[in-house]
């Protein structure tokens, strides 16, 4: 029996029969087929999934996180793999993680993209903007009051200030 209590001779797609109550019961979620004992045997392509032989579990394709629904959903910008909207696990090429779990195509100011460690690393606490050398590349006149030294490439404080 189906869940709109229909006699067939088979369940509905994300359902099982249940030889013992014989009734149909809902597949997990995630899964289009599945066993009675909760292992998918099928995933929709759909629902932005793919199997996985180790869990016997249709997990989220990349770029996309588990939000405990049907369909996946899909990371924010920049993020490669995610847990949620909100936590970035790996950053697609060219992008850089920030101290605030995100990824981001060119890091906030005062920080400048790492090459190396693929993190937006903070700039010198003078320079407003930075070169991946630490090299100041500008100076805020009105926030730090500070200016290019165009000898040593670091922001010095304006006139009368220090």
């Amino acid at each position: 029996m189906s869940p709109n209590s229909i006699c067939g001779p088979n369940c509905d797609t994300r359902y099982y029969p249940n030889s013992y109550s014989r009734t149909c019961n809902k597949c997990p979620y995630d899964c289009l087929t599945c066993k009675q004992d909760g292992t998918c045997l099928t995933c929709d392509p759909n629902d932005l999934r793919t199997y996985d032989s180790n869990t016997q579990r249709c997990i989220a394709i990349s770029g996309y996180f588990d939000n405990l629904s049907q369909i996946s959903l899909k990371c924010p910008n920049n993020c490669l793999s995610c847990r949620n909207m909100s936590y970035c696990t790996a950053c697609q090429d060219l992008a850089y993680f920030y101290v605030d779990n995100l990824c981001y195509g060119t890091c906030p100011l005062r920080y400048f993209g790492s090459p190396t460690t693929k993190r937006c690393e903070s700039c010198p606490h003078d320079c407003y903007t930075c070169s991946i050398d630490a090299t100041c590349i500008s100076c805020s006149s009105d926030i730090d009051f500070r200016k290019i030294d165009i000898l040593t490439k670091r922001c010095v404080p304006l006139d009368s200030y220090f």
